[in-house]
């Protein structure tokens, strides 16, 4: 009986760390796990204050500054946590064991992020970015210091958005990426959003309404929940207590297959700008990969991909519904003749979450790893 009560203990203990991780700072994250890190502040030319933390080792080795760079991109309506709450297992800890210098920038308007020194969060003008911004404003400040420090290019790792910001500045600035990047990862790289089988994208499309503008204009709803550790632990009790509620709700948005993903995962969830879905959403209307527009009338402008000439890496989850192979297909036909285009098929255990947060299968880690050192 003692023997059971003692188990029971150990494993409700190894429940609640990572209910901590999930909920926790990240500064409270790494060094729970024995990370030493460090918190750089980068100005951005429209004045915010990006918080980019750097994982520089285990606690008390020493900084080797000569280690290869990676930056791990969030998504949208996340953060860098995205990339630590995966308990032992989380992508930022297998770079940094081996031997890699993990830089991991949060977006503007985020918890780590929401200081800009003219304008205040309150302000709508605060909130007038989209995805586009994010990569020519935001990656471009945190590229050109983490550049200037390390003195060599460094990898870049985008996940879900953060694959999309990459795309459109590189091919916007074409010169900058290149002298700044070696190779570029996308982790279900979103692009083309109306090839998406998210349900919900499918539902605006289907019913041709553009629900966003409404929130904007009329409502005045600029921005996405901003990040709180109590709404964070609420969540997570919440499905806690109505799991299939949760795993439904991921369904319906990421992948019909959640059973290797964490069916509580809440990590990351930050706020992001109304601007940012109302670019996504016009580009499910046009159906391609498109610059937001200045005003209704405009024409179309596709990015120009072509212009992404280093080494490229995509790796796409069978499951996922938001970058599902269809999307991956359509961009192996643009880069047809990018001789350092190479996609890694499709990985049956994922979905889309799962490439941060699935805790059973990991071969897209060691796969990215080799991509890399290839």
């Amino acid at each position: 009986m003692i023997t059971k009560i003692l188990v029971l203990s150990i494993l409700l203990n190894g429940v609640y760390s990572y209910l901590d991780d999930q909920c926790d700072l990240i500064e409270n994250i790494l060094k729970r796990h024995g990370y030493a890190y460090e918190l750089h502040n980068v100005l951005t030319e429209d004045k915010f204050n990006l918080g980019v933390f750097r994982i520089t080792g285990k606690i008390g080795s020493e900084i080797e500054e000569n280690k290869p760079a990676i930056v791990m991109q969030h998504g949208i309506n996340a953060s860098p946590n995205s990339f630590v709450s995966n308990g032992k297992s989380s992508i930022a800890f297998y770079f940094a064991d081996r031997g890699f210098d993990v830089w991991m920038p949060s977006a503007r308007g985020t918890y780590y992020s929401r200081k800009n020194d003219n304008l205040s969060p309150d302000d709508k003008k605060y909130w007038d970015y989209s995805f586009e911004d994010l990569g020519m404003k935001d990656t471009k400040a945190y590229l050109e210091y983490i550049y200037n420090i390390k003195k060599k290019k460094v990898f870049y790792l985008g996940f879900s958005q953060g694959f999309m910001q990459i795309m459109a500045a590189f091919s916007l600035d074409p010169e900058f990426f290149r002298e700044r990047l070696e190779k570029i990862v996308g982790w279900g790289p979103v692009t083309r959003v109306d090839l998406s089988t998210n349900v919900w994208l499918a539902f605006i499309s289907y019913i041709k309404l553009w629900p966003l503008i409404t929130l904007d204009n009329i409502l005045g709803i600029v921005h996405t929940p901003v990040f709180t550790k109590e709404a964070c632990m609420s969540s997570y009790r919440s499905c806690s207590y109505f799991r299939p509620f949760c795993r439904f709700k991921t369904m319906f948005n990421a992948e019909f297959r959640p059973y290797n993903n964490n069916p509580y995962y809440a990590s990351g969830k930050d706020a992001s700008s109304v601007k940012c879905l109302q670019h996504i959403i016009y580009n499910l209307y046009e159906g391609g990969f498109f610059r937001f527009p200045s005003n209704e009338s405009e024409e179309r402008v596709p990015y120009d991909l072509k212009q992404i000439t280093i080494p490229l890496g995509l790796f796409v989850g069978e499951n996922d519904m938001l970058a599902p192979p269809a999307n991956a297909k359509w961009l192996a036909e643009v880069f047809e003749d990018h001789k350092n285009f190479t996609l890694f098929g499709t990985y049956e255990y994922l979905g889309h979450f799962t490439f941060v947060a699935g805790y059973t299968q990991f071969q897209h880690y060691t796969d990215t790893y080799n991509f890399l050192m290839s």
